[in-house]
């Protein structure tokens, strides 16, 4: 079991949202799916939409150092 942690940045929010949560998978596309529903549940709680998202990252700590599974960056348009 590894703790995930992602953060995420909305439109016109200069801090970024912070949360966590424990999975035993390990596969990356499932952790990703597991994040993905973790922030779905914080959006209303934040007062955001899913839209308003900017810039995700969701990462483990392991011997120290953080190491990225996902990331993501909306395009400047």
């Amino acid at each position: 079991m590894k703790t995930y942690h992602y953060s995420i940045l909305f439109d016109g929010c200069e801090i970024r949202h912070h949360g966590e949560f424990d999975s035993s998978f390990s596969d990356e596309k499932q952790i990703v799916r597991k994040a993905k529903k973790e922030i779905e549940a914080k959006l209303p709680v934040w007062g955001f939409g899913g839209k308003d998202i900017t810039e995700t990252e969701i990462y483990y700590i392991e011997d120290g150092e953080e190491r990225q599974v996902f990331n993501y960056k909306q395009n400047d348009v």
